[in-house]
This record gives C-alpha cells, sequence and structure tokens, in this order.
C-alpha cells in the first residue's frame, strides 16, 4: 500500500509535529474529529492533508499550528 501523498512533503519528524499540531488545534476549538490516511473528517466535512502539509512544508516547523490554525479557521468560515 503506497504512503499518502501529502507524507512526501514532511520528514518523519515534520509529520509528527505536523499530526500532533492537527489535533491540537481542533482540541483547543473542542471539535470532534479523526484523521485518517489522507483526510482530516469533522462531521459531514473531509479535508484532504495535501494542501495542508504543503502549507506546512513551506513554513518552520514552530509555526505549524498557526498555519493549520488559519487554514482550518478558513474552513469553517466557509461552511
Amino acid at each position: 500500500m503506497a504512503q499518502p501523498e501529502w507524507k512526501s512533503w514532511l520528514t518523519a519528524p515534520q509529520r509528527a509535529v505536523f499530526l500532533q499540531s492537527l489535533q491540537a488545534v481542533f482540541d483547543a476549538r473542542g471539535l470532534q474529529v479523526s484523521i485518517s490516511s489522507d483526510a482530516l473528517v469533522m462531521g459531514d466535512i473531509a479535508v484532504d492533508l495535501l494542501t495542508l502539509a504543503q502549507r506546512c512544508a513551506q513554513a518552520e516547523v514552530a509555526d505549524y499550528p498557526q498555519v493549520i490554525e488559519a487554514n482550518i479557521d478558513d474552513l469553517l468560515l466557509s461552511c
């Protein structure tokens, strides 16, 4: 089984921070999400992790939470 494309954008340590940051952002908002191999699922909404991974790959690891927050806020506002 091939790995999801989003993983190719980040090193293993970056992926760990990425996934921890994703969970922390949603936990801080009290939102229930599940993270599958290639998507973040929030109720009826599925978010492809590729775009988030690409954006995080362009940022410093310490900035992942802010990058994710901004993207999630945009997503939630568009729903």
